[in-house]
């Protein structure tokens, strides 16, 4: 057996020389050819975060898009206050997150019925256009709060979606707290992401992956 299995073996290794030498001799049909393809990116993405004025037209100071200034304000006001995102791609519809940042929380809280959750003084929301995104994020050495708002449905190229339309000053603000909030802030911060080549069809799904990765 051992004989058998050591002539077994060098047969083998002979056929497999054999057939490499054997390729050798073989004439092949080849060509060739070349495909070159051109890449154009989409490099018109962009976005727009602004407010308007109270006729409608975005709210500019000077050469800049900015958020407006409030002064004499009184307990119970409305004020005319309404992030609104433009998709100023020419083609591509976009997904769209708004994030809202409410500096000097702990004083908005001593006056707010609902205590730290603030979103009750953003007036005229869109709670069918718009889902808040994860939980409020609070900062305790900044002393602020960040809300995050997703649009339920893609943004068309050339479209604008308003978050909310006013901001009301609590009821219960009295003299003393009105003093520490002069100068706060609320922060509106736009983004948006591709909807296309995702491999997801809603718009949580789309943040979720781009959190994830």
């Amino acid at each position: 057996m051992k004989m058998n299995k050591k002539k077994l073996a060098v047969v083998s290794l002979v056929l497999c020389i054999a057939a490499i030498i054997s390729m050798g001799s073989l004439a092949w049909f080849t060509a060739d050819d070349t495909v070159t393809n051109s890449l154009t990116f989409a490099t018109d993405f962009a976005m727009d975060v602004y407010e308007t004025d109270e006729d409608g037209n975005k709210y500019v100071s000077g050469e800049e898009t900015i958020g407006h200034d409030y002064t004499n304000l009184h307990p119970n006001q409305v004020i005319h206050k309404d992030p609104t995102v433009l998709n100023k791609s020419t083609s591509e519809a976009q997904w769209i997150k708004v994030s809202v940042t409410v500096d000097n929380l702990s004083i908005w809280s001593q006056v707010v019925e609902e205590g730290s959750n603030l979103t009750s003084i953003f007036k005229e929301f869109d709670a069918s256009a718009w889902t808040l995104y994860g939980t409020p994020v609070t900062d305790e050495d900044a002393d602020t709060i960040t809300y995050t708002y997703i649009l339920n449905a893609a943004l068309p190229a050339g479209k604008t979606a308003t978050l909310f339309k006013s901001v009301q000053i609590p009821s219960a603000i009295t003299l003393d707290p009105a003093k520490e909030l002069a100068g706060a802030k609320i922060i509106i911060k736009g983004e948006a992401l591709q909807t296309s080549d995702l491999g997801v069809s809603t718009a949580k799904a789309a943040w979720d992956l781009v959190s994830a990765s």
